[in-house]
């Protein structure tokens, strides 16, 4: 895992690749809600290296993991039926078109507000994130907090804007960092980071991005 300090402005020179600036013809992917809502901050947040264990889900079979894990409050512990560590590959490869990482039914269509458990329709991997700190090492703390829960495979920041899109490789890892943070790498960091924060007081908003066409896989596009 890349080591970043939080308080230093300069970046790495790992992660200045992962990071873009957006185009006007990027603004399409923001959620059709323009006002950033006020959130409750959680009370518990995942930390992967802390909290990650063996648990019964780990011997069943089963390819769900455990939402409450991804957002550090399982009351379960080693007896939880799901799993308690970050999605691999191969268990993203694993996940049913139809359901996101934590066994949730996914849809044909987004909710109007971009929030929920996304669609089957597109491979979605991109989190919108809002309410983002006004401080030099915003970037780094993204990158720090977001690198998590899978592998990033680009970080884009609009300061004036003060929002930014982390698009992960894997969809179990942005599921799991949605509900970490406020679909396996994509929906986890989905669960595990939304009504979170980024190492201060604040509280971020996250949702799913609205791709480009050209991100949409073509089988996706045909049954639409």
């Amino acid at each position: 895992m890349l080591q970043l300090d939080p308080l230093s402005p300069v970046l790495p020179e790992q992660v200045a690749p992962l990071l873009k600036v957006l185009s006007k013809d990027d603004l399409h992917r923001f959620p059709k809600t323009g006002q950033e809502e006020s959130i409750p901050k959680r009370p518990y947040k995942c930390e992967p290296e802390r909290d990650t264990g063996y648990t019964r889900g780990d011997t069943t079979g089963t390819t769900n993991f455990c939402i409450f894990f991804s957002r550090g409050s399982c009351s379960k512990g080693h007896k939880c039926p799901f799993k308690h560590h970050i999605p691999s590959k191969r268990e993203n490869d694993d996940l049913e078109l139809i359901r996101d990482v934590f066994g949730r039914e996914r849809h044909s269509t987004h909710r109007e507000d971009m929030s929920g458990t996304g669609v089957f329709t597109r491979d979605i991997r991109t989190l919108y994130i809002g309410r983002l700190p006004d401080r030099d090492s915003v970037v780094a703390d993204l990158q720090r907090e977001f690198q998590k829960f899978g592998p990033i495979a680009s970080l884009r920041y609009i300061p004036t804007l003060s929002v930014a899109f982390v698009e992960y490789r894997f969809r179990a890892s942005a599921e799991f960092a949605k509900e970490a943070t406020f679909r396996a790498s994509a929906e986890f960091a989905k669960e595990a980071m939304h009504g979170s924060n980024i190492g201060g007081e604040e509280v971020i908003n996250m949702r799913w991005a609205i791709e480009n066409e050209k991100h949409v896989p073509k089988h996706a596009r045909e049954t639409r």
